[in-house]
């Protein structure tokens, strides 16, 4: 669907923003939208999909407009051409899981290029990171009807925190034909492993003292933000194997159908050994305990979506309508093979002497666990052209979700039990709006639209299963879209967000202190933002956002009314602009360009009723970064086509700050770095 027909905001990062800043992780990425952010800093590497969009979170990610499950980050930006963000309930336009209020984020994949190019890119930086990257395209045929492409990456990613590092290969082919003139096929394979040292965010500046009324945060002396609370011994390895299908066929010029359908393989062997604080207000030290446990994760994945696209007319009014039918289904099976809370016995009091490397114990009984999830929906969405400038949009989605999950649990000196459980609901989302071309590529907009999505049981520690209505929410936006080819795309907005049945602790504090949990909460988040991509003049572009975001919880058993979200600023704000001179010029082939990012200060947790007093925020900040290229084209070198030499300086200004976190686990913003790329296309 056409950006102009919906009446939303939709955000694409595209490949030039992605290649003139070295974007290597979807939360750099990200980070160019506005209203967006993800909860960890890039550098740490995994959990590279915990966003919030418009302040409420968004784990769920599409590849190619099709479900994936990252495997705690195991992410690739090598082989992506663009990124993009639809903010606001986000279920209707692709019919995919999890039906989040704020938005989702869609990654598309490069295709096949109909010239030869084969091409290899270098990388280091100051850190110790090292990748290369082989881009290797081919037309199969004279007519230029069969196309393949492969990319592959091997790297070490370092960053400045002790023993904080991973290691990647990962590897992508994809082919594509015409059958026949009316019949397309699209063949991919993707193969993603990354060994991982991780990093759980520097030793906090705050402790929690007292209780109740009296409960306060209390800021600590700073500490070496580059201390580790991971045993060296830690690592995490995901390794995902995925296909995808796609066949299209062309009935007429007005008339076609397209199936997708995705399939995905996940395997995760971790070891953890770590550290946890614990603040003494009597004698003021903070004492660590070890812990340790190692899980085998098997997950299972596929999603397929058949769509048809027509055409037509009813008397003299236009339509252009999508039917769909989606199912989806993953299956996950766990096996902690050992939970080490016996090594909570070792403390220590120095955080710059951990006692590392401490023997293993016989590990007790762990906890297996299976479930299954799915989804099959059904979905339909129109635009209406009234007139030549008016249209009329609207679709509803019909889903519905289940969840099986069954096991033993036990070990640690308690028996091992099976538990078994099963949750299925259904719901309906739907959408409308109105567009109006006021002068030719200007564009207003109104739009109305639902969420639904299911809330899963919750076992108490008293064997008592609750089960939940789902969580509803609606959104009002009003916005404008401004397209001028080749010289701009803006779009301004301003929105009211809407979520209920939001779940909390049971306010009686024995329940709660079993773990039961009551239904009823609301939230809310309403704010303008500002997404625009403007080429000044020839080989200058510039990218702007801005964002202010109010989100608040209204009722809830647990938490204050108006208590803010622990990752959305106030205000956000991101700008970059590259230059590069034009053929002619002394300088043709030279660029260079930066950018700004900042952002208000955040909270460092919701603000709870039992203590209303224990709370802080982390102060706001604004980042410099910068990049200088040059682009050599000729053939003057021999086999050697073009050549692209590039340095990005992250935070220019080596900026100390706080990147994200709360009270209790604090990530720094990423020091001064340089990185130095060399693309030769061959």
């Amino acid at each position: 669907m056409a950006n102009s027909d919906v009446p939303g905001t939709v955000v694409t990062v595209p490949q030039k923003v992605i290649e003139d800043q070295g974007i290597i992780t979807q939360a750099d990425a990200v980070r160019n939208v506005a209203g967006v952010w993800n909860y960890y800093p890039s550098y740490t590497g995994l959990s590279d999909d915990s966003f919030y969009i418009r302040g409420f979170s968004s784990s769920e990610t599409l590849k190619n407009g099709l479900w994936v499950y990252d495997g705690g980050g195991n992410t690739w930006m090598g082989n992506v051409e663009r990124v993009e963000v639809l903010k606001g309930p986000a279920g209707l336009l692709y019919g995919a899981y999890g039906g989040s209020i704020g938005g989702i984020v869609n990654v598309v994949t490069k295709k096949p290029l109909t010239e030869p190019r084969y091409s290899l890119t270098f990388m280091t930086d100051t850190e110790g990171s090292t990748s290369v990257i082989a881009d290797a395209s081919q037309p199969l045929n004279k007519s230029k009807t069969w196309l393949i492409r492969a990319i592959g990456e091997k790297g070490h990613y370092a960053t400045f925190v002790d023993n904080n590092s991973r290691n990647t290969e990962n590897f992508n082919i994809i082919l594509q034909g015409l059958i026949t003139p009316k019949d397309a096929i699209t063949l991919e394979y993707e193969h993603l492993w990354q060994e991982t040292h991780p990093y759980r965010g520097a030793l906090s500046e705050y402790a929690l003292v007292g209780s109740g009324l009296n409960a306060r945060l209390i800021r600590l002396p700073g500490y070496n933000p580059q201390i580790n609370l991971y045993d060296p011994r830690t690592n995490y390895t995901f390794e995902t194997n995925a296909g995808r299908l796609v066949y299209e066929h062309q009935f007429n010029p007005d008339w076609s159908v397209k199936s997708s359908t995705r399939y995905s393989h996940t395997l995760d062997d971790s070891l953890v050994i770590s550290a946890s604080p614990t603040y003494n207000a009597r004698t003021g030290i903070s004492t660590y305990r070890l812990s340790r446990n190692a899980y085998h994760f098997s997950e299972s994945l596929v999603d397929t979506d058949l769509m048809a696209h027509g055409k037509f007319n009813t008397w003299k009014i236009k339509h252009d309508t999508i039917f769909g039918v989606r199912a989806a289904s993953m299956e996950y099976s766990g096996h902690w093979r050992y939970s080490y809370n016996s090594w909570r016995n070792y403390t220590f009091t120095d955080p710059n002497n951990p006692p590392w490397g401490l023997p293993e114990t016989d590990p007790p009984e762990g906890t297996v666990r299976y479930y299954k999830r799915y989804q099959f929906n059904y979905y339909v969405n129109d635009v209406v052209s009234l007139t030549d400038k008016l249209k009329v949009v609207a679709g509803i989605n019909h889903a519905r979700y289940g969840r099986h999950q069954s096991g033993w649990s036990g070990g640690g000196g308690r028996p091992m039990t099976e538990f078994k459980y099963d949750v299925i609901q259904d719901g309906d989302t739907w959408r409308a709006g109105l567009l109006y071309e006021v002068w030719p590529g200007i564009t207003p907009y109104f739009s109305y639209s639902t969420t639904f999505c299911p809330q899963w049981w919750n076992l108490t520690d008293d064997g008592v299963l609750q089960s939940f209505d789902p969580l509803t929410g609606r959104q009002y936006e009003w916005g404008v879209k401004i397209d001028i080819p080749n010289r701009a795309t803006i779009t301004a907005s301003v929105y009211q967000l809407n979520l209920e049945n939001v779940l909390s602790s049971d306010p009686d504090p024995v329940r709660s202190s079993l773990g039961y949990e009551v239904q009823g909460g609301t939230q809310k988040s309403r704010g303008y933002e500002v997404d625009a991509t403007v080429k000044l003049a020839p080989g200058w572009d510039a990218l702007v956002s801005y964002a202010h975001t109010e989100w608040e919880y209204g009722d809830s058993a647990s938490f204050v009314r108006g208590s803010n979200s622990i990752n959305s600023p106030k205000h956000s704000f991101r700008l970059w602009s590259v230059y590069e001179f034009q053929p002619g010029s002394f300088l043709a082939g030279f660029g260079f360009g930066g950018g700004v990012t900042a952002r208000s200060r955040t909270e460092l947790n919701y603000t709870r009723k039992s203590t209303p007093y224990a709370t802080g925020t982390l102060p706001g900040y604004g980042v410099l970064d910068g990049v200088l290229y040059y682009k050599y084209k000729g053939t003057k070198l021999g086999i050697f086509k073009d050549s692209k030499f590039s340095i990005n300086l992250t935070n220019i200004l080596d900026k100390n700050y706080w990147a994200s976190g709360s009270y209790s686990s604090l990530y720094r913003g990423e020091p001064f770095k340089a990185t130095f790329r060399w693309e030769q296309t061959f």
